[in-house]
């Protein structure tokens, strides 16, 4: 009887475009440290943040995104993680351009 998690990718349903995920996020962190987001933040909602803890914060949870797409990868039980880093992505996506609309400026991360 074969076990959940396997030493070779399961039958490749997710594919290499699960790495996009974590590809797409370096490039959000990115964005949003470039663009001045720990600043913008404090100044519009009182978020206090330094850059460096931003990166740390950010740096651990594009780890864990990197080994949430290597389970995936390699055992079936794990595909749920793609559909909830898709609705992050959604929502982040949602919440940076709201965000802009109601200061009337540029929320680094919004690209």
């Amino acid at each position: 009887m074969p076990t959940e998690l396997t030493l070779t990718p399961n039958d490749n349903f997710a594919g290499n475009w699960a790495w996009l995920f974590p590809a797409a996020y370096l490039i959000h962190i990115l964005e949003e440290y470039w663009g001045g987001f720990p600043a913008w933040i404090a100044r519009f909602w009182g978020v206090e943040s330094s850059s460096g803890n931003f990166l740390i914060w950010n740096g651990a949870a594009w780890v864990m995104m990197i080994v949430g797409v290597v389970l995936v990868l390699w055992t079936k039980s794990y595909r749920w993680l793609l559909v909830s880093y898709g609705t992050v992505c959604l929502i982040n996506g949602l919440v940076h351009a709201i965000a802009s609309v109601v200061t009337l400026s540029y929320s680094p991360g919004l690209v």
